[in-house]
């Protein structure tokens, strides 16, 4: 059954893939940039992150001061432990947006990985300030 579900999802990534791209030849580079990141949070969401990491990027070049995508793909490096990368993309996500308050805990959890505890804390203290009740746990378990 998983692997029927892992065949449709990527059918209909297929199909939606197909169909937008006979739909969006001309059309502006917002509009493709967001296409490109739902195909690579799709992606990210089916654990395939080579090919997340490829449509964040195209997503990324269209529209460069597009956070949210900056916040998939570092999510996405750091899935395969490539936390230079993550780290920088939480960083971009974070300059473009200063009150991403997920960007700055999913650099502390790569910060926790690569056992810089200061720098988490830091990240998830002001990601707890910012409203994500979930970096408190962290902060119990790993800030003084």
């Amino acid at each position: 059954m998983r692997t029927f579900n892992k065949l449709l999802i990527s059918f209909l990534i297929l199909i939606t893939f197909l169909f937008c791209i006979s739909c969006k030849k001309g059309g502006d580079d917002s509009e493709q940039a967001k296409f490109y990141f739902k195909i690579g949070r799709n992606f990210h969401e089916m654990k395939d992150y080579e090919r997340a990491i490829y449509n964040l990027t195209e997503a990324i070049e269209l529209e460069p001061d597009f956070a949210e995508a900056y916040l998939y793909r570092g999510a996405a490096y750091s899935d395969v432990n490539e936390y230079d990368e993550a780290i920088s993309d939480f960083t971009k996500a974070i300059e473009i947006n200063p009150d991403y308050a997920e960007a700055y805990f999913f650099r502390g959890c790569v910060y926790v990985a690569e056992i810089n505890f200061t720098q988490a804390c830091n990240d998830f203290r002001k990601s707890y300030q910012l409203g994500n009740k979930d970096a408190h746990e962290y902060i119990k378990r790993l800030c003084k």
